[in-house]
């Protein structure tokens, strides 16, 4: 027990982790599950009666659902306690692996980095659901951690790693395979001699990978599958025929701009649901932006972090335009992904107004806890209906 105080005391790391899940307690409490979560919950069951079949009629992409179903038969515990367990240590993973990137780098931040990731309103607000992008996240932090590593000592083993924990990423969210993209690019502008060595070992397999999928994808071998239906958003027949519709409902002179319209409102989704879900955060994000702009250079954290942004940013437009609809949790990954900037703007932040850090640490405590604890009437219409239905 003393060791374990200790450690809490001493290393952000894990104070984050306990911290996390802590919050997840706070917000299971008293919950209800979300419609998303009854149909994976419903998919787990078919699982356990009928197996990978039964499961993948629920649900196309039922890999978080079956492990919600194995996790149930092992333990005994129900299909809904197995779901919000996974989902809570998932959540704690991810930010203990951020928490951990982050005092790797640059010590200094690390606190603060855990104090921002619990306090993140909207990265925070989805603890009470049963969602798959926390096993996502998770996966996709220890592939970014195990990169880290990787940099500092490149061998075929982590590389492989590395990509494995990113293929198990895509198992929650197919998308996550992107995030290749941003591993290649991160080192391709890495100022090193041997960076096309490095890159060739990090991108070799995903590259491949890509080539087979997208000759399987043209020839119709994917068929129906759900990764077939994500490459269909590539099309631009639907985004036209979308268009096409909305020119129906403009004025005469402006039916000719209905692409241009249509594209450019699709696209204010994103900065709009940013700047939502940043919240107060924004505050320090733009003061780090203007305090370090001419003097901040990038470390290998940040410039792996800022590939993944951009990359992010490109997958959401692509969702956005051709659907016109954007989660807040979709946006939930950039959030995650800023925590250094937001860390070290808050950092800035209270080095120049030193009087703002206990304010501030008290400020990050009331949100954290505002995230997970609801005053509102709830879903218990869910339930009730459900009842009435039976």
């Amino acid at each position: 027990m003393t060791s374990l105080l200790l450690a809490i005391r001493s290393n952000p790391t894990v104070s984050a982790f306990l911290a996390s899940l802590l919050l997840s307690l706070v917000a299971w409490s008293g919950s209800t599950v979300n419609r998303d979560g009854v149909l994976y919950l419903q998919a787990a069951q078919a699982f356990l009666d009928g197996g990978f079949v039964s499961a993948k009629s629920v649900f196309p992409w039922p890999f978080f659902p079956i492990l919600i179903a194995c996790l149930s038969h092992v333990t005994g515990i129900g299909l809904e306690n197995a779901g919000y367990l996974l989902n809570a240590l998932f959540m704690a993973g991810a930010i203990a692996l951020m928490v951990a990137c982050v005092n790797r780098e640059k010590p200094e931040l690390a606190w603060i980095a855990s104090l921002t990731l619990l306090a993140l309103p909207g990265f925070n607000e989805y603890r009470n659901e049963l969602l798959r992008e926390f096993g996502c996240w998770f996966f996709i932090m220890l592939s970014f951690w195990m990169a880290l590593l990787w940099q500092t000592r490149p061998t075929w083993l982590t590389a492989i790693g590395i990509q494995i924990s990113l293929l198990a990423a895509a198992m929650f969210r197919p998308e996550a395979l992107t995030l290749y993209a941003a591993l290649i690019a991160w080192q391709l502008t890495a100022s090193r001699p041997d960076r096309w060595r490095r890159t060739a070992m990090i991108g070799t397999l995903p590259f491949i990978g890509a080539v087979i999928l997208v000759a399987m994808y043209m020839t119709g071998q994917l068929g129906n599958s759900r990764l077939s239906s994500e490459f269909s958003r590539l099309s631009t027949a639907r985004f036209d025929a979308k268009a096409d519709i909305l020119a129906g409902g403009l004025l005469d002179y402006a039916q000719g701009n209905a692409r241009v319209i249509l594209f450019f409102g699709s696209m204010a989704l994103i900065p709009l649901k940013l700047i939502q879900k940043f919240g107060v955060f924004l505050v320090p994000l733009f003061y780090f932006f203007m305090a370090t702009k001419k003097t901040h250079r990038l470390n290998s954290m940040e410039r792996l972090l800022v590939c993944a942004i951009i990359v992010h940013l490109l997958v959401l437009s692509i969702f956005v335009t051709d659907l016109q609809f954007l989660a807040g949790r979709y946006v939930a990954p950039i959030l995650l992904f800023s925590t250094p900037f937001l860390a070290g703007g808050v950092l800035n932040i209270v080095a120049r107004w030193p009087k703002l850090s206990w304010p501030a640490v008290v400020l990050a405590l009331v949100m954290a806890l505002a995230n997970v604890i609801s005053t509102g009437p709830g879903k218990g219409h869910f339930v009730e209906a459900g009842k009435w239905l039976a």
